[in-house]
């Protein structure tokens, strides 16, 4: 099957909605106008009430109630308003997916941002694009899932007997899913760095080498938390570990992997 028929078929990739559409514009501007993202968001109430809820959690609450988008925007700041925005709207886009447990699916992928954000920090490396393609760096099976449920339930067995998911689409498929997401985040014009995360974390010795340590840390943390033969294709974890300066030792340090329920 050609990418391109994946994506256009007989139910094409839906678009954003305005708004988002709006703020990720906001978001990529040679100046990002804050009180301006604020005035956007407002005029979405879901969105709204998911800003406010995230600046009075605990993470971020002061000795106030945040009662206001536009305080609630200056206390969070551009990075976390933007990876707020991004994840909603693939949520929004990918709400019932067959043969895929999507709890267990983002509480991996938020273990995975997590890590990533840790890692990130302690290689000197850009958290907050480390966070977000941790979120987000598997969204491509999502999209496999929706528009071809019958070939991911044989994806879902194989993998389920041992195989590498990767492989397994790619025989069934002609692509992957790292493929898939890349096109994905192309499409709806997210960051430039997310597609390249969606793309190579599979094989983070692939990507571009100024992007390669970015890649390599997403695709680390995911193998942390997985652990398992769903995890990147590498000679793991030494290579990767020494292209970054680190050792197995400050890997685990870094935290304990949850256990996905």
């Amino acid at each position: 099957m050609d990418i391109e028929r994946l994506f256009e078929g007989d139910t094409p990739l839906p678009s954003l909605n305005r708004l988002v559409q709006q703020l990720l514009s906001e978001f990529s501007s040679h100046d990002p106008d804050l009180l301006r993202i604020a005035r956007i968001l407002s005029q979405d109430q879901a969105l709204s009430a998911k800003v406010l809820r995230l600046a009075n959690s605990a993470h971020f609450a002061g000795a106030r109630q945040v009662d206001s988008i536009r305080d609630a925007a200056i206390m969070l700041g551009l990075n976390n308003l933007r990876m707020l925005v991004i994840c909603s709207a693939v949520q929004q886009r990918f709400v019932t997916i067959p043969h895929l447990d999507l709890g267990r699916f983002w509480r991996q992928n938020l273990a995975c941002s997590q890590l990533a954000g840790r890692l990130a920090k302690r290689c000197r490396l850009d958290q907050e694009q480390a966070r977000l393609g941790g979120l987000l760096h598997s969204i491509g099976q999502l999209y496999i899932h929706q528009k071809e449920p019958r070939l991911a339930q044989q994806v879902v067995a194989k993998v389920a007997q041992g195989c590498p998911r990767a492989e397994v689409e790619k025989q069934l498929l002609e692509f992957d899913y790292g493929e898939v997401g890349a096109e994905l985040a192309r499409r709806w014009q997210f960051p430039a760095s997310l597609a390249l995360i969606c793309r190579h974390h599979i094989r983070p010795d692939s990507a571009p080498e100024a992007s390669r340590p970015l890649v390599t840390v997403v695709a680390l943390a995911r193998w942390r938390v997985e652990q398992d033969m769903d995890a990147p294709q590498l000679s793991w974890p030494d290579e990767a570990l020494n292209s970054l300066g680190l050792t197995r030792e400050q890997l685990y340090a870094l935290g304990e992997a949850p256990t996905p329920a």
